[in-house]
């Protein structure tokens, strides 16, 4: 179950990553930014005030700047340290048992369970995946 999850949740990241450097290349042929996003009145804008939508209404505006492609790609970056962590964990506590690796490990299981859990509509997510509130209490 450890490799298939990994293997579910990278795969997603890479997804995300993708939609994100996409999102980075401007319109008409300009050069691509940093991909850092806001917003002024009504218009969402890139780092240069390139308008990217017109009117958009502030609350989406200022959601969708917060979650601009730079900030997804620092976040997808931040999963995939807990996801290499996680591998590394499980390969040491199978090895050499001991109390302290396998909590390290099992604390790390679900910090990949829980960053899994947002993916749960796709198709391939298993409902075993889900975090268990019981494995957060130790």
């Amino acid at each position: 179950m450890t490799a298939d999850l990994v293997e579910f949740l990278r795969a997603r990241l890479t997804e995300d990553e993708q939609a994100a450097r996409e999102a980075m290349h401007r319109p008409r042929n300009r050069p691509a930014t940093s991909g850092r996003w806001g917003y002024v009145h009504e218009d969402l804008v890139d780092e240069d005030g390139l308008v990217l939508a017109p009117k958009v209404w502030i609350p989406a505006a200022a959601h969708t700047a917060r979650w601009d492609p730079a900030r997804v790609l620092t976040d997808i970056e931040a999963k995939r340290r807990i996801l290499d962590r996680y591998v590394a964990a499980e390969e040491h506590a199978a090895g050499t048992y001991d109390e302290v690796s396998g909590g390290i490990a099992q604390g790390l299981e679900f910090a990949v369970r829980a960053h899994a859990h947002p993916h749960a509509e796709h198709p391939a997510y298993r409902p075993e995946w889900a975090p268990d509130e019981e494995d957060s209490r130790g």
